[in-house]
C-alpha cells in the first residue's frame, strides 16, 4: 500500500497491484465504479435505497388515511406493511429497527 500525504494535486490517484488476477479484479471494479458516477451525471433519477423509498410512502399513505374515514383503518395497515421492509433490513443488519 502506498500512501502519500500533502499531495499538490490531490484529484490523482495511483493504485499499485502485482497479482495478475487482482489487476484484472481491480481495473473491473474500477469500472464498474465509473460507469455508475458517469450515469449519475447523465441522469441524475435516484432511487434511495435502505428503504426510504418506503418509509416516504408509508409517511404519506398514513397521512391520507385521515381524508378516508371509511377505509382509514386499512389505509393505515397499509402504511404499517410498508414500514416493516425498513424494519427488516435494520434488524438484519444488527441495529435496532425504532
Amino acid at each position: 500500500m502506498l500512501y502519500i500525504e500533502h499531495c499538490a494535486n490531490s484529484k490523482v490517484v495511483t493504485i499499485f497491484i502485482r497479482n495478475k488476477m487482482m489487476i484484472e479484479e481491480t481495473e473491473r471494479s474500477i469500472h464498474d465504479a465509473l460507469c455508475v458516477a458517469r450515469n449519475l451525471i447523465h441522469n441524475n433519477s435516484i432511487v434511495y435505497g435502505g428503504g426510504a423509498a418506503e418509509i416516504s410512502c408509508s409517511i404519506a399513505v398514513e397521512a391520507a388515511a385521515d381524508k378516508y374515514s371509511r377505509v382509514e383503518q386499512a389505509i393505515r395497515a397499509f402504511a404499517n406493511a410498508l414500514d416493516s421492509a425498513p424494519m427488516a433490513l435494520a434488524e438484519n443488519s444488527g441495529l435496532q429497527p425504532i
